[in-house]
C-alpha cells in the first residue's frame, strides 16, 4: 500500500471530522462577532441616556434621559439579550461536544500517525515532510498524537514520560505559538490541525502525499 492508497481509503471519515470542526468554530466566531458589535451599541446609547440625566438643566431633560434609558433596554438590549441567549446555547452545545471533537482531531492526527508507520515503519525512515517552524511535519504528526493519546496522564503528572514530546511542543511554543506551552494541561490536538491548515480533506491530504 502506497500513501496515497491510504489517504484514499480513509477520505471520508477524515473528510466528515474536519468538516465539523471547522463548521462550528464559523459559527461560534460570528456570533461573537455580532454580539460584541451590538454590546457597543447599547453601552453607548446607555452611556447617552445617563450623560442626559447627569447633566440635565430641567425636569424635561431628566426625563427624556430616563425615556432614553428605558427605550434602550426594552429596544436594542433585548436583542443582545436574545443574541447572548443564542451564544449561550450555543457555548453549551459546543461545550457537550468538545470531547468528541477533541477525541475527533486526535483520531485525524493517529490516522496520519498510522498511514506513516504502514507504508514506512518505524519512525526514525519517515520522510521530513514540510517544515513547521524548526520541525518536521511528520515530528510533528506523531508527537501530537502521543500528546494527545497521553495527556491525562500528564494532567495527573504534571509531565509527560516521553521528552520527545516535550521537545516537540517546546518548540511550537517557541517558534510558532505561545499557547503551546499548554501541552501537559489539555489536548492540544485541535491547535496542531488550525497551525497546519487542516481546514478541509485536500490540505490534509496534500501534506500527507508530501510525506515521500
Amino acid at each position: 500500500m502506497t500513501l496515497s492508497d491510504y489517504i484514499n481509503e480513509i477520505e471520508f471519515a477524515a473528510s466528515n471530522v474536519l468538516e465539523a470542526i471547522w463548521t462550528d468554530n464559523k459559527r461560534a466566531e460570528k456570533l461573537k462577532t455580532e454580539i460584541e458589535q451590538e454590546a457597543k451599541i447599547v453601552e453607548n446609547e446607555y452611556q447617552r441616556a445617563i450623560a442626559l440625566q447627569n447633566y440635565a438643566e430641567d425636569p424635561d431633560d431628566v426625563m427624556l434621559g430616563v425615556g432614553m434609558y428605558w427605550d434602550n433596554y426594552f429596544g436594542a438590549d433585548k436583542d443582545v439579550y436574545h443574541k447572548n441567549e443564542k451564544l449561550t446555547d450555543l457555548q453549551q452545545r459546543l461545550t457537550a461536544h468538545e470531547f468528541s471533537i477533541i477525541s475527533l482531531c486526535g483520531n485525524l492526527l493517529e490516522h496520519a500517525k498510522k498511514g506513516l508507520s504502514i507504508v514506512y515503519g518505524n519512525p526514525k525512515k519517515w520522510p521530513c515532510g514540510r517544515k513547521i517552524g524548526n520541525q518536521c511535519l511528520s515530528e510533528i504528526i506523531i508527537q501530537s498524537r502521543n500528546q494527545s493519546a497521553h495527556i491525562d496522564e500528564a494532567i495527573k503528572k504534571g509531565k509527560f514520560r516521553n521528552n520527545k514530546i516535550d521537545n516537540c511542543f517546546e518548540l511550537l511554543k517557541n517558534d510558532i505559538n505561545e499557547i503551546f506551552s499548554d501541552y501537559t494541561k489539555r489536548d492540544m490536538a485541535f491547535e496542531i490541525i488550525k497551525i497546519l491548515g487542516w481546514t478541509d480533506f485536500n490540505s490534509f491530504k496534500t501534506d500527507l502525499e508530501l510525506l515521500v
